[in-house]
Parts: C-alpha cells; structure tokens; sequence
C-alpha cells in the first residue's frame, strides 16, 4: 500500500481504533499467513498478537493495495511483519533510501 497514498489513513482514529481491532479480532489475534509444509499440508503460521498472548503486534495489511476503500475490513488480513513483509515485496522497503 502505497504509504503517501494512505497516510491520512493510517494515522486517523479510525484505522488505530476499530479497524485494526476489527481485524485482529476476526482473525483471534493470530497471523493469517498460510504456508504449505513438506507433506503438502497448509499450515496457519503460529505468530500470535501481544494482545493475544503473543510476542509481537500483528500488521494489517491490504489484500488490494490500490482498493478504493482503504477501511474495507473484507480486503484486510492480519499478519506477522515476516509475512507482511513477504507480501509487500519491493513496497515495504520504497523509499527507505
């Protein structure tokens, strides 16, 4: 998601309050990563919020990040910054330089 794009977004009360408590609930505060293990089963990647009992805050990211409806909490997933990271691929790291 396009940070200069989204950052009115992700800094209002809407987004930090019922959005990404929205998210983190339906998911029950675990990372919705699936990976496939060596058996060819699908595994939900461990990783649990800190609110959940966790060791780490979970990110919410966007399914599209070009969506026209940034709060659409059915185009939003929670996940680990592993895995976020994952997805993000070249825009988690835009503009770092």
């Amino acid at each position: 998601m396009s940070s200069d794009r989204l950052k009115e977004v992700y800094n209002s009360p809407r987004w930090r309050g019922p959005t990404r408590t929205n998210v983190l609930r339906r998911a029950g505060g675990q990372c919705q990563a699936v990976v496939h293990n060596l058996f060819g089963e699908d595994v939900r990647c461990p990783v649990m919020d800190k609110k959940y009992g966790g060791k780490e805050s979970l990110t919410v990211n966007h399914k599209d990040p070009y969506g026209p409806d940034p709060y659409d909490e059915g185009e939003l997933e929670a996940l680990c910054r592993h895995h976020h990271g994952i997805v993000d691929g070249g825009r988690a790291t835009r503009g770092a330089w």
